[in-house]
């Protein structure tokens, strides 16, 4: 959200860019395919111009009058009885695990419903016209079902067909509740693909959003608010809401066509022409701030009168809430994954610091460890570690909020930096929780405390392609399995197990079984050079895991690993020299 409106210039843009002219006179050569008489339906009709494609939806005037005398607008639906009434419920995807249900205009799910055969096909079809600009259009309940189609499309689109998609209404009610709002906006790219145009004096749209505002309707997308006089853009879902009733308010429609076909024919002649003022008189408050001011053009442009008695309450509440919607916007992964960037520098050069001091996993265990003539505070490292913690905490939390389409497109951007955090900080974390006399990092400690990590772990097992082992011929600098070391001081517990006179037969045969595994998983890793050298290193916990293994062995024992541990092979592992055939 930008800090200063921008309302005005917005829709200065959309005027200026005859979207609104096209789709206008798509709409009206559909009207005559409607049936005046007949009950409520919907009618529609692709069309082509230049390079796009328009898609208009409408309904008759007589039977959306008779819909708004018999039923209302503020009757709705839910998302389980829709579940259970419709042979096919082709909104599932917009429930989330922030929002598992949500309700829509009964009217409007109805109409889509009745043409959802047609509407099936005609999906697959504009699926398939790829690189081509699609105009979903509807004026009044059209309008409606004409968002909702564009929803359908938008969750079939790739990320790349979504650019050429738009959805523009023309006196659209309202068609969900807060939860609905909130699923869409949760797809941080839809939100921009829907225009809604309401005028002033349309009598359609505010005989149904008097009495949606009431029943908890939210609205979505972008709204061009129109008066005789000007027009403006509105974004945040409360402010529209309240720019929406102040119009509402001052609506004198003895002095305007009734018709709403004719008012929205209107709008185009009168927006037309216009063009963004440079200023504004502002007697109601001299001493206004940018925000203030930009917000009170906003309100003059679609009609409301400046000299209002509630002119200055307006325009708080329209400030109050862009500030709330900026607060929660506040948090910035972009800007932070770069902040996030010096404490992992930081990290690393601990890493590499650490070599003599048995590597990275075992100095950390330590209260206070050394490196040279520096000593490094170990709460400087916790100070790095928790900074990040934070961070990657978060993201996946947000991501994990994100419909699933949403959430992969997400984690492709952030997925390799959350995977260098894992197998970095996670270690730390290891470290500590063996230090404390703990067991079972992976099947418990792992799963009850650090459930980010497992988050992080499988989102790129969904999403890396298995790499040969031929592909690397040297060692990484992170082990890739960053529960290696939950892994060593569990061999570790084992063998003294083995060693310990008073454990049960059957805990040794456990230790002795897992032992077993153990070997293999490590030689599994070395030969894939996917686990780091510094695990070799003297003094680390996997050094000493193998001295106290080596000596509860049988002297005739022989395994991959032992034979390289005694050939002292990895020796040559440390130095980037071992070549492994396999």
């Amino acid at each position: 959200m930008n800090k200063f409106c921008c309302g005005e210039e917005l829709a200065s843009l959309v005027v200026s860019s005859d979207l609104l002219n096209h789709s206008w006179r798509s709409i009206l050569d559909c009207y005559p395919l409607a049936d005046p008489a007949g009950t409520l339906s919907v009618v529609f009709k692709p069309s082509a111009y230049q390079d796009a494609i328009f898609v208009a939806f409408v309904t008759s005037p007589a039977a959306t009058s008779h819909h708004l005398q018999t039923q209302g607008g503020g009757d709705w639906i839910s998302s389980e009885e829709l579940r259970s009434s419709l042979p096919r419920f082709p909104f599932d995807f917009l429930c989330t695990k922030l929002n598992p249900s949500f309700r829509v205009h009964r009217a409007a799910i109805e109409l889509f419903a009745s043409i959802g055969e047609h509407l099936d096909l005609l999906k697959h079809q504009l699926c398939n016209a790829t690189q081509t600009q699609l105009i979903i259009t509807g004026h009044s309940l059209g309008g409606s079902v004409a968002s909702l189609f564009t929803l359908w499309l938008l969750d079939s689109l790739s990320s790349k067909d979504k650019k050429h998609l738009l959805c523009i209404t023309f006196g659209s009610p309202l068609v969900g509740d807060h939860s609905f709002q909130q699923a869409i906006s949760e797809r941080t790219s839809w939100n921009p693909c829907f225009l809604h145009v309401v005028h002033k004096h349309d009598p359609v749209p505010w005989s149904f959003i008097c009495q949606q505002i009431q029943a908890n309707y939210k609205p979505f997308g972008i709204f061009l608010l129109c008066s005789e006089s000007n027009c403006s853009c509105f974004e945040q879902p409360e402010a529209t809401l309240v720019a929406m009733m102040a119009m509402s308010s001052e609506v004198a429609q003895s002095q305007y066509p009734s018709n709403s076909v004719e008012i929205n024919g209107q709008i185009l002649r009168w927006i037309e022409p216009k063009t963004v003022r440079q200023g504004t008189s502002l007697p109601w408050n001299l001493s206004a701030t940018p925000l203030q001011a930009g917000i009170a053009i906003q309100l003059e442009a679609i009609g409301v009168d400046v000299r209002n008695s509630n002119f200055n309450s307006l325009v708080t509440n329209i400030e109050r809430n862009l500030a709330s919607a900026f607060k929660r916007s506040a948090f910035d992964p972009s800007k932070k994954l770069n902040e996030m960037k010096k404490d992992m520098i930081c990290l690393e050069w601990y890493k590499k610091s650490m070599d003599e001091e048995g590597g990275y996993y075992d100095s950390f265990k330590n209260v206070q460890f050394q490196s040279g003539e520096k000593i490094i505070s170990r709460q400087e490292i916790i100070k790095h570690k928790k900074i990040l913690d934070r961070y990657w905490k978060r993201m996946v939390e947000e991501v994990e909020k994100m419909p699933q389409k949403e959430g992969i497109a997400f984690r492709t951007r952030w997925l390799y930096a959350g995977t260098a955090y894992r197998r970095m900080v996670e270690p730390l974390d290891i470290a500590e929780y063996y230090r404390d006399g703990k067991r079972g990092y992976r099947h418990g400690g792992r799963i009850e405390n650090f459930k980010h990590y497992l988050q992080l772990e499988k989102w790129l097992n969904e999403d890396k392609q298995p790499v040969s082992s031929k592909t690397r011929n040297k060692p990484v600098s992170l082990t890739e399995d960053s529960c290696f070391w939950g892994d060593v001081e569990e061999a570790v517990i084992c063998c003294k197990i083995l060693g310990d006179g008073q454990s049960s037969i059957e805990e040794k045969a456990l230790s002795r079984d897992y032992l077993v595994r153990f070997e293999e998983y490590v030689m599994k890793s070395i030969l894939s050079y996917s686990v780091s050298s510094e695990i070799f290193l003297e003094g680390s916990t996997f050094r000493q895991w193998w001295r106290g293994y080596n000596e509860i062995i049988e002297p005739s024992y022989t395994s991959p690993l032992t034979l390289f541990m005694k050939n002292q092979e990895y020796r040559a592992y440390i130095c980037d020299e071992y070549r492994a055939y396999v």
